[in-house]
């Protein structure tokens, strides 16, 4: 019988693999939870594996699953629905509001239900643990969680998590001149996300987006940029997948070869892909 408690980054080879493992990818700090607001999604949901994961010959595999409010008003009747692998059950689950449970468990799926989520920024962490096989070929969770709700219109609305692993993802990169673009990501529904590149030499520079234009800091010390100012964005938010469509021109960049990364602010989650300068 399970127990249920009721309380209220795939990573890429070669130069990508070395820059994190050297500390060279500087990430920066995430925004705050009011300027995240993207206005296409009230609730946001995000999924963070946890340390027990990272191996499959213990037999568990344990998860946060994190919803919250991001546009205010009263949310009520929240679905959270979690597939799982089959050789897994699920064997424990609590929460930190206590309007939330495990409504129903099935071949491979479980569902959740909250209650309501009453404002800006009100969140319910739920602690899922899964039980499978001593040596399993794969962990417990392998796609991504999805919340559902109907709005005060009567419109089913939903949103997913970022899929569910610790490691970074590949962005795919395609050059046409000096204009490189950048498709993919693992990220949350509507999810913020910043960007930075990290040089040959290690150094990293945060980028502002442009419209879908990724270009560096102007000089705050130059007034004529003041106008420019007012168009950048510190981050982009993600598609409804999950997903982010960007370009980044290298004018000016030295010969070498570049990471550019993008960070989710919700989920922490990165994406990166090399980039080549001649």
């Amino acid at each position: 019988m399970m127990n249920v408690t009721r309380a209220r980054t795939l990573a890429t080879q070669g130069l990508l693999g070395a820059a994190l493992a050297a500390g060279l990818l500087l990430v920066p700090g995430p925004v705050s939870a009011r300027e995240q607001i993207s206005g296409a999604g009230q609730l946001s949901i995000t999924l963070a594996p946890q340390a027990d994961t990272a191996s499959r010959s213990d037999g568990v595999d344990t998860y946060q699953v994190r919803v919250v409010n991001r546009g205010g008003g009263e949310v009520e009747d929240i679905r959270l629905t979690v597939p799982f692998q089959s050789a897994y059950r699920l064997a424990g689950a609590s929460f930190t509001q206590d309007d939330t449970w495990v409504s129903a468990v099935g071949d491979g799926v479980a569902t959740i239900t909250i209650e309501q989520l009453r404002g800006v920024d009100d969140t319910v962490v739920a602690t899922l643990s899964f039980a499978g096989p001593a040596s399993a070929a794969s962990n417990a969770l392998s796609s991504s969680v999805t919340a559902r709700w109907t709005d005060q219109n009567d419109k089913e609305q939903s949103v997913s998590s970022n899929p569910p692993t610790q490691s970074v993802v590949a962005l795919s990169a395609s050059a046409s001149g000096n204009t490189v673009s950048f498709t993919g990501g693992a990220f949350a529904s509507y999810e913020p996300v910043t960007f930075w590149y990290t040089a040959p030499s290690g150094a990293s520079t945060p980028l502002v987006l442009h419209g879908a234009q990724l270009v560096r800091l102007p000089d705050t010390n130059n007034d004529d940029d003041d106008d420019d100012d007012e168009a950048l964005s510190e981050f982009l938010p993600a598609s409804d997948r999950g997903t982010v469509s960007v370009s980044f021109n290298t004018s000016g960049l030295p010969a070498g070869t570049y990471t550019l990364a993008a960070r989710g602010n919700w989920s922490s989650s990165v994406a990166a892909a090399t980039f080549v300068v001649r």
